[in-house]
């Protein structure tokens, strides 16, 4: 430590008192610099005990900084329940190859996907064509669709009721959670642009497809569904094309997901939990900043949450979703100790001189006792009675 023109330093570092920390930190966040920045900055030229932890509360709370964060990191995969049947779990969704509308379905259990061409995709369309499906292959027990209007309204959920089937939607502008689906569509999208160029059938695309095998362990879509291959223009066995039993297609289907959520977890991370009435930060999807919002209720154990911002109430996933950190942070500070001075000086300077009263802290030869200071004695071996000087504008550690 070193005393000069008035001012403690630690190195080239200024010694910043208590009072005059919150305009240094103001300035220090100029320019609404990150967290890091703002601590490289600061310690160029000021000090003071816990600057980096008051630097990091400081733009952490700052309301523009919140406003205009980047957008969440990705998420840890939320596995769901690996079906022990054929047609057990289903996915749909819909999707434009070329002008033209077409719908999905994917069995989770088999990795049977079908596809049919629609004239427009409305819910009665939808519904009728998920009829033809489930005529052929029984009704599923759980159908994941993402929340279009298609499968919102209330012509869908009387279908639902009347087939008996459970009906979960995924969180809006999150295709991820309907994963099964999206991936399904680029499949079925890449299939349709090459069976188009070279002028192909699809139809005998999908045969061979569902005839392939997943891998050396598990079987063809076609087994995992019937138990059986099914004909095609390949020459092929009577064996071949007996009926057997697929076993352990359960326990396969579990290790492959697994192995692939440790792979998609790299550089992810937990999302937070939020609580009723919490206050949070909603990302808007078309501006992509946030805005202030508070949690109405949680809808399910997926991360899905019901959230309002004033004006609206609206379903989002966890990941459109940010803890909101409160905290006063100044946006235009001024303070009377550095109004009014002489242009001359330096305004630190000037402001350290006010708070200290003059004093030049040599406690060597200082003799007085300031208003803001107090004293303390202390007794040398010697029996010599010292005075410690201690400013109430510092905190002693």
């Amino acid at each position: 430590m070193a005393v000069y023109d008035g001012l403690i330093f630690k190195s080239n570092q200024v010694l910043i008192p208590q009072s005059l920390r919150k305009i240094m930190l103001a300035k220090v966040h100029s320019g609404h610099s990150g967290i890091q920045s703002c601590i490289r900055r600061a310690k160029q030229v000021l000090f003071w005990i816990g600057i980096s932890k008051d630097i990091q509360e400081m733009v952490e709370a700052c309301t523009i900084c919140q406003r205009h964060q980047r957008s969440n990191t990705k998420h840890t995969i939320l596995l769901k329940d690996i079906p022990v049947l054929p047609f057990e779990r289903v996915a749909s969704d819909h999707f434009h190859f070329k002008g033209k509308e077409f719908l999905l379905l994917v069995d989770s259990y088999s990795g049977f996907f079908d596809l049919k061409q629609l004239s427009e995709i409305t819910s009665k369309q939808v519904i009728k064509q998920l009829k033809e499906w489930f005529s052929v292959h029984g009704i599923p027990q759980v159908l994941e669709t993402d929340n279009g209007p298609q499968y919102a309204c209330e012509e869908f959920r009387r279908f639902c009721r009347e087939w008996d089937f459970d009906h979960q939607t995924s969180s809006p502008h999150f295709p991820r959670a309907n994963g099964l689906a999206e991936r399904f569509v680029q499949v079925a999208k890449a299939m349709l642009k090459k069976c188009s160029d070279d002028g192909s059938d699809i139809h005998l695309a999908l045969l061979h497809m569902r005839n392939t095998p997943r891998s050396n362990s598990m079987p063809s879509p076609n087994e995992r569904l019937m138990g059986r291959l099914v004909r095609s223009n390949m020459p092929m066995t009577l064996e071949a094309l007996r009926p057997k039993v697929s076993i352990n297609v359960q326990q396969l289907l579990e290790h492959e997901r697994e192995t692939q959520k440790s792979y998609a977890d790299r550089g992810a991370k937990e999302p937070s939990q939020f609580t009723e009435q919490e206050r949070i930060l909603i990302q808007d999807q078309n501006s992509r900043g946030w805005i202030p919002g508070t949690i109405a209720r949680q809808l399910d154990e997926n991360r899905s949450y019901l959230v309002t911002d004033g004006n609206r109430t609206v379903r989002r996933n966890a990941h459109h979703l940010r803890k909101l950190c409160d905290g006063n942070q100044p946006t235009e500070i001024t303070s009377p100790a550095i109004e009014n001075l002489d242009d001359n000086r330096c305004e630190a300077t000037l402001a350290m001189e006010n708070c200290f009263n003059g004093d030049q802290l040599n406690t060597s030869t200082a003799k007085t006792h300031h208003a803001g200071e107090a004293s303390t004695e202390t007794v040398t071996r010697t029996g010599r009675a010292v005075k410690a000087k201690k400013f109430s504008d510092f905190e002693y550690y």
